[in-house]
């Protein structure tokens, strides 16, 4: 997930969800469900008796982000976890006490990329709408958002070095809540600040996740972008097509 790398005139370049490990602290990634990706087109849910009958994975993919979702011009790409993701979950796990919370579906919508920015989306159920009430509320974790900002300065160091970047130095790592409008039965918001220099370049990343529950089921949208905070107008559409579905489902 993680690949920081020198463009072809030098600059440093992000492919994909660079940072965007600490999407795990959220949701799916928290859950022992089985993760697929893919954003493959359900039954339309229109009604609680038609939910009955319908999977939870199948209503998953029926919310995710799909690349119709976005204007001309961005590409998506299957979301594939590596061996990044796991060691995230690890020390996350060892060091803030979350503990890991049983789901029934967890599906990743593709990546979907333009230059610098990326944007991804999760949608996840739970057995119970405490349950998930009780993932979403790991935002307000006292002991989490330092040990995130922690963990993800070493993984991204370590991604650094792994792409030939040795000397590239990354400061400024800063991961804050920030206040979101209130969608579905809850919501929450966090924002990822970092500064990497390299080759005499300094470029700043910038992350927001904000994350949405209704009833048992919980989605999660990613936005990054390299050198300045990713579009406001298209973050707000994007989120709003995201809950929007997953108010119609209904999280029942």
């Amino acid at each position: 997930m993680t690949a920081a790398r020198l463009g072809a005139n030098g600059e440093v370049r992000v492919k994909g969800a660079a940072i965007a490990a600490f999407v795990v602290l959220l949701c799916g990634a928290c859950s022992s469900s089985p993760k697929t990706t893919g954003n493959v087109v359900a039954p339309t849910i229109t009604n609680s008796s038609e939910v009955a009958k319908v999977s939870d994975e199948s209503r998953a993919r029926a919310i995710v982000l799909a690349d119709a979702d976005f204007p001309s011009g961005w590409q998506g790409t299957a979301h594939t976890e590596d061996a990044t993701d796991r060691e995230f979950e690890r020390k996350l796990k060892a060091c803030s006490g979350i503990t890991q919370t049983k789901g029934t579906a967890d599906v990743f919508g593709d990546d979907v990329d333009q230059g610098q920015a990326s944007v991804g989306s999760e949608a996840t159920f739970f057995k119970t709408a405490a349950a998930a009430h009780a993932d979403v509320g790991t935002v307000n974790n006292p002991r989490a958002l330092p040990c995130v900002r922690s963990i993800l300065t070493d993984l991204l160091k370590a991604a650094l070095t792994k792409q030939g970047l040795t000397a590239a130095r990354v400061s400024g790592v800063s991961l804050v809540r920030v206040r979101v409008a209130r969608y579905g039965d809850e919501s929450a918001g966090l924002r990822l600040t970092a500064t990497i220099a390299v080759a005499g370049q300094s470029l700043p990343f910038f992350q927001d996740i904000v994350v949405a529950r209704k009833g048992r089921a919980e989605v999660t949208a990613s936005f990054f972008n390299a050198g300045g905070p990713f579009p406001a107008a298209l973050e707000r559409t994007l989120i709003g097509t995201l809950v929007a579905r997953l108010i119609k489902d209904g999280g029942h």
